[in-house]
């Protein structure tokens, strides 16, 4: 009998892990399923007042707001057919629809589509448009009467356009801004939790104390990986055409998008505690605004390198300016090369020189550098918010080269290509097998577009044909842009877990080098500064052509309208 009681208890000791798992409510399910929700969050059925949308963001509320996106036209008008016909051309930047996937291949490369071949596809190819908003697509949308109310009134950096098929997930993260999150089509369903429970939010890539990206698996929560994660309470608020969402800095969220078409936009801003204390907003109108007549400090024209993720032009020009110059007055401006850039970036030179030049440019254009080569931080502080734009857009470019339409050439591995080329030749029969190069490019990770970029390249006759002739002649030119950098993240099949599907973008990156990246030794730099300076003054050179040496003086200042806010 004792043998007996001995053997159960082996077989209750056996199970114990088994209960204890099924005990676990919630474990290896979706986010939310470990606990009760505290309910929905706040929820406004009219359009709030200025006074009480402040009032949300002094108090860092999340709130759910009922139908105010239905004054603007992209709600009747943003068919699929509408958006082809209107906005076909424009460019899209894509993401994968689940975190594991790679970055999807558009008709502009690994990454990128335009908005016609997007819309084409989107149903059956688990690709995500998570774009800056084209700045032609402003004329559908009407901004509330809060966000043109005082400083909000210049606060949104910048607008983001979210479409796909549904069925998408977000990791359970955090922003660095305000988010403004209203739907056009479909529904979203979000989890906020409070940031005060960031401690057991196993919380990783947090560079400021209010972003960061949960560990977590919000489709199988681990339990056993993360138990804490079940204390934390949540509320949850569901968005449907016409609705938007405010969610302040901190505030971590998991967001599902549900289809057949899901379609929305985001404003992204950024203001101070004090800013909205000190101004009453009684005083504003309760009228909505054209986006096209709004401030938006990073537009988009729809082609080109995007700006996601790009610091705020005024905080930019401050931060940068600190860094340039610290506590001294005037400084040589081999120094703003070094420490702006040169150390920052794998050496190659064309990218130097090009941000050099753009720079001294802007100095010598605005007096802030004098024929001496010294910059003055005084007239650093007058250089026109524009000016500071170009700067930033060309320098954060280089680190933030998801943005990049050429996107392709920093993860393809030169070697790689080149091979790959190679193979396409055939010695014994002097012909270039067009066919077996593209599939074989594509097998490797990159886009039919970028293999065909290659190929117009080698058929200098462009008779669809590469003769031995043609191929030994343009080989060089066909593939040198994928001598730029190859980043660690990315394996030769482009597998990488993306990460950015995550509802809002970091906005730290300018601070992010690229690993693996060595500094640029002193005699390259002194080569790169030497280039820059004895390149010529653009400005000088129309002052030269039109006779009059005034026109490199410096142009009227514009005042800063954010800093009299």
């Amino acid at each position: 009998m004792g043998q007996l009681n001995n053997y159960f208890i082996l077989i209750l000791l056996g199970l114990a892990p088994i209960i204890a798992e099924k005990t676990l409510r919630g474990h290896l399910q979706p986010l939310g399923f470990q606990r009760n929700s505290d309910g929905d969050i706040t929820t406004f059925s009219t359009l709030p007042s200025n006074q009480e949308f402040y009032q949300l963001l002094i108090n860092k509320q999340t709130a759910l707001l009922k139908n105010v996106v239905n004054p603007s036209p992209a709600l009747e008008k943003w068919t699929e057919e509408y958006l082809q016909q209107n906005y076909g051309q424009l460019t899209f930047k894509l993401e994968g629809k689940a975190e594991e996937q790679a970055k999807p291949e558009g008709s502009l490369g690994i990454g990128f589509d335009t908005v016609d071949n997007f819309i084409n596809t989107f149903r059956h190819q688990p690709k995500y448009a998570v774009t800056q908003l084209p700045s032609p697509m402003y004329r559908d949308i009407m901004v509330m009467p809060f966000m043109g109310c005082g400083p909000l009134s210049k606060s949104v950096i910048e607008s983001h356009l979210w479409m796909s098929s549904g069925q998408t997930k977000s990791t359970l993260h955090r922003d660095n801004t305000y988010t403004l999150h209203c739907s056009i089509k479909g529904r979203k369903d979000w989890i906020l939790m409070d940031s005060k429970y960031s401690h057991k939010m196993y919380l990783s890539s947090s560079v400021d104390g209010y972003s960061g990206v949960s560990d977590i698996e919000p489709n199988s929560v681990d339990l056993k990986l993360y138990p804490r994660i079940a204390e934390i309470p949540f509320k949850q608020g569901n968005i449907t055409p016409g609705d938007c969402i405010i969610v302040p800095p901190g505030c971590a969220h998991q967001v599902r998008s549900h289809g057949p078409v899901n379609i929305a936009f985001t404003f992204l801003f950024e203001i101070t505690d004090q800013q909205l204390k000190k101004f009453n907003p009684i005083q504003c109108s309760q009228d909505y605004i054209p986006l096209t007549e709004y401030y938006v400090a990073w537009s988009y024209p729809g082609h080109g390198i995007l700006s996601m993720g790009n610091t705020e032009p005024y905080s930019y020009k401050n931060i940068t300016i600190s860094e340039w110059f610290a506590d001294q007055l005037d400084i040589p401006f081999k120094i703003i090369m070094e420490e702006s850039f040169i150390k920052r970036i794998e050496p190659r030179t064309t990218v130097h020189v090009e941000i050099g030049t753009l720079i001294k440019d802007i100095l010598i254009k605005n007096d802030a550098m004098d024929s001496n080569g010294m910059v003055s931080k005084e007239k650093c502080h007058t250089i026109p918010i524009e000016d500071w734009k170009s700067i930033a857009l060309k320098l954060e470019s280089v680190f933030n080269i998801q943005n990049d339409p050429n996107y392709e050439y920093y993860f393809m591995n030169y070697d790689h290509v080149l091979k790959i080329v190679e193979d396409g030749m055939d010695d014994s029969t002097r012909n270039f097998n067009v066919t077996q190069f593209r599939t074989n490019y594509q097998t490797i990770g990159g886009s039919k577009f970028f293999a065909d970029k290659i190929l117009a390249i080698l058929d200098g006759d462009q008779d669809g044909q590469v003769s031995i002739h043609e191929y030994s002649s343009n080989l060089e030119k066909a593939i040198e842009g994928y001598k730029g950098v190859v980043l660690d993240d990315y394996d030769d099949n482009n597998d990488v877990s993306d990460d950015n599907q995550v509802d809002e973008n970091d906005r730290n990156r300018q601070n992010d080098d690229i690993e693996g990246i060595e500094d640029t030794d002193d005699d390259d730099t002194e080569d790169i500064i030497t280039t820059i300076m004895d390149e010529p003054d653009e400005f000088d050179a129309e002052a030269n052509q039109e006779g009059n040496s005034e026109q490199r003086k410096q142009k009227p200042s514009q005042p800063d309208i954010r800093e009299e806010l």
